[in-house]
């Protein structure tokens, strides 16, 4: 059996739904960068993908030249290579060791390498448009009115391949595949060699023009959006009359079928059947959903797919609109739209049967088949009291085989998917898949069981920064526009040494929370299913997808005042919806949450002192009326870290030594200070004589305070770490 998954097909425009990395078309299509691998030119137009970082955190250096952070490691993940060829790769972009494409600035002291990436978009560079013409008269005779020309063009030309690699070799002489011809470009046929000593302000628009047109597939946009020299005109409808001449427009069959080529994956077709149960199960009664795949070696036909539920089922008189494409409950519901169950049916295969019956009805009513028009059902006796069975007949490609696939993606993601009914101690829902062989009978000649897993559910695990446990940063906060409603959560992921501190075992490479660039973002829920998992660059939160932001995870929970697409796998984007990415985007923003901070176990002075500052000015027990926060003493060009109510207090962060008594006492003396504390972890001996010496021999009181004595050591706020880190 097959383990392989199997993909679909694009329908209609579906393509450029897509989210693509854009590569410079002349890197394939100009003889100057035959000399590039693939390899390095897929990597050149990651690192333009990059750029967009680069703009919005505005790392620009002091010339105003944007730059990227793109390492090895980078590289290799993308490239999905080892070190050597990433290396190598890098190597045939870069200023010293290749084309020149990149530039890479070491920063050194730990700091990593920016890379400056660079453009043929400048005068100088757009010589490789002008190479192809050169390259095209190398060999040719002379004449004796361009001679000289023809030297100089020779003469250039080893100059401009000068810096090619010498283990590598510049094919020219080649005409470009995709040139100005092709395209129909009228070009000055009076000359054609462009030397650099010419350029007249013709030929620079020429080749520009010829740049931009093949980069921007100029022949396509003219071809979809065609100008039209009157421009639009609509057509005034009052001045219409009517015809005489009637047409009628009949159901057809065939949208059964039809609604099976849609976006779906395997799992948002299983999906769709289980939305069904849940939204029909009876009040405080436990559904049960079971899933069944009967395979077979020797009789595909006997191939099917059972989906049953112990839920309320259908009820006789409304069996025809259950059927009926675009029947909906309201649109408050998982099945809002009427079509979740025939487009799950028509993706996954053909109907075999649908048997439902509800407490009030018996027999089960049985349908054979989806169709307009009068419908006669069958009846059939069935041991169960209530609920909905479908089996599904000539199981399409789409329905995987394997048994790892469903260790391994299915059964993790339909746990994560459905988790909110999963959870608890009494959950509301239960969903058990089975795989079956129709070669092999049991005693009862049923087929046999293969393998069964119970759906458990899966939710993010998040690493608080500074409570260090399993919660999010924030949790269900509640966001308002008009007419709708949602709630956010937003946390972060643990790294590997972060799973041990909250006691939880690292998750593996296939749960679908693992850390990794495809699974950052946040999970889109509606009515507690989820919609959409790992959303982040798809709604526009950030750019572009990137290492960077991997530890991210959150849930968008839509409440109210929001509808799925017709295809239950997209949220249809509104005002609403647009509203309200704008305002997760603001809090994320205002407060750099996408940036994850974390703490070092010793806190930084000036957080304690400011943390003791707020206790004197509030707390009842520890209250000070006059309280300054680093206090100047004289000239010696120190501060005590407070002065309150004329005492001095200075905070450590480490043991007390008699260093730093001495330097209380140098502020004390200096400023006519009497009274002192100094506040550290513990002290040392040294500290504790230097203490007694000095209240005996120059007659201060010097006390030693442990930190511990304040409420002054915890973690770090979300606040405290923007501002102290």
């Amino acid at each position: 059996m097959s383990e392989k998954i199997r993909f679909d097909y694009f329908y209609g425009q579906e393509a450029e739904m897509l989210i693509f990395y854009k590569i410079p078309k002349l890197l394939f299509t100009n003889n100057f960068f035959k000399i590039l691998s693939t390899d390095a030119k897929v990597l050149y137009g990651l690192m333009l993908d990059r750029m967009s970082i680069s703009i919005k955190n505005k790392w620009f250096d002091e010339r105003n030249r944007a730059y990227i952070y793109f390492s090895v490691e980078d590289t290799m993940e993308m490239l999905n290579c080892k070190k050597n060829k990433a290396i190598d790769t890098i190597k045939e972009l870069d200023t010293e060791t290749g084309l020149g494409l990149i530039e890479k600035k070491r920063q050194g002291q730990g700091k990593p390498t920016v890379i400056y990436v660079k453009t043929f978009m400048t005068e100088e560079a757009w010589y490789v448009q002008k190479l192809e013409k050169q390259t095209s008269e190398i060999g040719k005779k002379p004449t004796d009115n361009n001679s000289e020309v023809g030297n100089s063009t020779f003469l250039k030309l080893e100059k401009q391949t000068s810096r090619i690699p010498k283990n590598q070799r510049l094919e020219v002489g080649k005409k470009d595949t995709n040139n100005i011809k092709k395209n129909n470009i009228e070009i000055n046929k009076t000359n054609l060699i462009i030397s650099a000593d010419e350029d007249t302000e013709t030929d620079e628009y020429t080749a520009y023009s010829e740049i931009i047109k093949q980069n921007l597939e100029w022949k396509i946009l003219y071809e979809r959006y065609p100008c039209s020299p009157k421009g639009a005109h609509m057509i005034d409808l009052k001045k219409c009359n009517n015809n005489e001449n009637t047409f009628t427009v009949e159901p057809t069959n065939n949208i059964f079928r039809e609604l099976g080529n849609n976006t779906y994956n395997y799992l948002d077709l299983l999906s769709e059947l289980i939305d069904d149960s849940i939204a029909a199960r009876i009040p405080n009664e436990k559904l049960l959903i079971e899933v069944e795949l009967v395979m077979s070696e020797d009789n595909k036909k006997e191939q099917v797919l059972i989906v049953r539920d112990n839920a309320k089922g259908i009820a006789f008189d409304e069996i025809a609109s259950a059927i009926s494409p675009a029947w909906n409950s309201g649109g408050k519901t998982l099945n809002e739209h009427g079509m979740g169950m025939k487009q799950a049916i028509a993706g996954l295969g053909e109907l075999s049967y649908l048997a439902t019956k509800t407490e009030a009805t018996n027999p089960a009513t049985v349908i054979t088949e989806f169709k307009f028009g009068n419908v006669t059902p069958l009846n059939c006796d069935v041991a169960w009291e209530h609920g909905t069975e479908i089996c599904i007949k000539n199981l399409k490609d789409i329905v995987e085989k394997g048994q790892q696939y469903y260790t391994k993606y299915l059964i993790p993601y339909l746990g994560a998917r459905y988790r909110r009914y999963l959870s608890g101690e009494q959950p509301e829902v239960r969903i058990n898949f089975r795989m079956l062989s129709a070669d092999k009978k049991d005693q009862n000649g049923y087929p046999e069981t293969i393998r069964e897993w119970m759906v458990q559910p899966v939710a993010p695990i998040y690493f608080h920064p500074n409570l260090r446990n399993n919660k999010p940063v924030i949790e269900k906060k509640i966001l308002t526009g008009n007419d709708w409603k949602a709630e956010i959560t937003f946390g972060y992921a643990p790294n590997d040494s972060e799973y041990e501190t909250i006691g939880m075992e690292k998750v593996k490479s296939y749960h679908p929370y693992y850390v990794s660039i495809s699974r950052q973002g946040f999970d889109i829920l509606k009515n507690d299913r989820v919609i959409n998992f790992h959303q982040l660059s798809e709604i526009k939160l950030i750019n572009t997808r990137h290492n960077c932001y991997n530890l991210i995870r959150g849930e968008i929970n839509l409440l109210s005042g929001f509808t799925t697409a017709i295809t239950k796998n997209a949220i249809v984007s509104d005002r609403a919806y647009r509203e309200l990415m704008e305002k997760i985007k603001e809090i994320l923003e205002e407060k750099r949450y996408l940036e994850k901070k974390t703490y070092p176990d010793e806190l930084p002075e000036n957080l304690l002192r400011d943390r003791l500052v707020n206790i004197f000015k509030t707390s009842v027990v520890y209250s000070k009326k006059n309280v300054v926060s680093e206090y100047t003493v004289g000239k010696l060009n120190g501060k005590v870290d407070i002065l309150a109510d004329g005492e001095a207090w200075e905070i450590k962060t480490q043991q007390i030594n008699g260093l730093d008594v001495y330097q209380l006492f140098a502020y004390m003396d200096m400023g006519d200070i009497e009274n002192g504390y100094i506040l550290g972890k513990d002290i040392s001996t040294g500290g504790e004589e230097a203490i007694n010496f000095i209240n005996e021999k120059h007659r201060k009181n010097i006390k030693f305070v442990s930190l511990d004595e304040f409420n002054i050591v915890g973690p770090p706020d979300m606040e405290e770490l923007d501002k102290y880190y």
